[in-house]
């Protein structure tokens, strides 16, 4: 009985901790260093790293310390876990550099994505910045997109960004640590928790 509770309190706690952890919403893919021009082919990628679902309604894209509203085209502005949604400069040029695109599709307005890097923040309706980066396109060569490895560590630091391949991949994922696998559906916070509630289920069972 004992042992049940201690499980019990650690079930508990791993989800407690899990929501603290979490960073909710993650940028997790920029592309802006384009061959030839970039006004209106740009574009960034957001992931919903929580364990449960988020409305952006209202919320913000900021660039360079200005905010940018999101408008609906196609798909919900309400993110379930482990989804995805691109926020685009121009839908319908996006729509025509990726005709088979059909995610999470917000469009926003931006002068442009400065090719050095600059302040991308994502901020939720009450003005409280959830995501913030100040990317660095060194990493990258034209044409290519800057990508995060693994959305569970600090997507503030360069090291945890690497160069995806070329026109990147909105929409569908980009933690591969070079092994080309997407963003796994369970995190590894997600995965600790499940392995916790399914020993927790064993151990009653065999009681």
């Amino acid at each position: 009985m004992i042992i049940l509770k201690r499980i019990l309190f650690l079930f508990i706690f791993l989800i407690l901790i899990s929501s603290v952890l979490s960073q909710d919403i993650v940028i997790t893919e920029i592309m802006s260093k384009l061959p030839g021009s970039d006004e209106g082919h740009e574009w960034i990628e957001i992931y919903n790293n929580d364990i449960s679902d988020i409305n952006v309604n209202g919320w913000k894209l900021c660039e360079g310390n200005t905010n940018h509203g999101l408008t609906l085209i196609n798909g919900s502005f309400i993110l379930g876990p482990g989804d995805f949604a691109v926020i685009v400069d121009n839908f319908n040029i996006f729509l025509i550099d990726y005709p088979s695109y059909s995610g999470n599709l917000y469009d926003s307005s931006w002068d442009t994505l400065h090719d050095n890097g600059e302040l991308l923040a994502i901020n939720d309706s009450s003005k409280k910045t959830i995501d913030e980066i100040i990317y660095d396109t060194t990493l990258i060569t034209e044409g290519h997109s800057l990508e995060l490895i693994n959305p569970d560590k600090d997507n503030s630091q360069m090291g945890n960004w690497q160069q995806g391949p070329f026109e990147g991949t909105p929409g569908y994922g980009s933690y591969n640590n070079g092994t080309g696998d997407e963003i796994p559906e369970f995190s590894g916070i997600g995965a600790l928790i499940l392995s916790a509630g399914l020993l927790f289920v064993i151990l009653i069972r065999r009681k």
